[in-house]
């Protein structure tokens, strides 16, 4: 698939999804509010097509940004000590650490991680 803005009209969140093909990320394609079949969620590692899950919304494990594109002033680098990578790209997680204090505290287990957590998630969805 060739996503740019010249080519696509809309390309919404995307790009900081997957920024460059060389850029690895799982999002939980769900159902959006138009949908007309009943509720469903899948997983892709790929760019999905909006109708995916009839006109779905895509929840990832990680998101980029180039931290040249942040205005320094108006958004402080919160994450400093992240290095770009070749691109230029740093990649965040999409699983806040509040969130992964909370599983931890609930289920007193210190092992669990943000990837248990997203993959939690999907099968809470999927089920549904």
């Amino acid at each position: 698939m060739y996503l740019n803005r010249r080519l696509n009209e809309t390309v919404y969140r995307v790009p900081i999804m997957f920024p460059t093909p060389r850029h690895h990320n799982i999002v939980i394609s769900s159902t959006g509010v138009a949908d007309r079949k009943g509720y469903s969620a899948l997983v892709t590692d790929h760019v999905s097509n909006l109708h995916l899950t009839d006109t779905g919304q895509c929840f990832p494990l990680y998101w980029y940004d180039r931290p040249e594109e942040a205005n320094s002033e108006a958004m402080p680098d919160l994450f400093a000590d992240a290095a770009p990578d070749a691109d230029g790209y740093i990649r965040r997680n999409a699983i806040s650490d509040w969130a992964l204090t909370q599983f931890r505290l609930r289920y007193g287990d210190d092992a669990i991680t943000k990837e248990d957590i997203f993959w939690y998630v999907y099968g809470i969805l999927h089920s549904a």
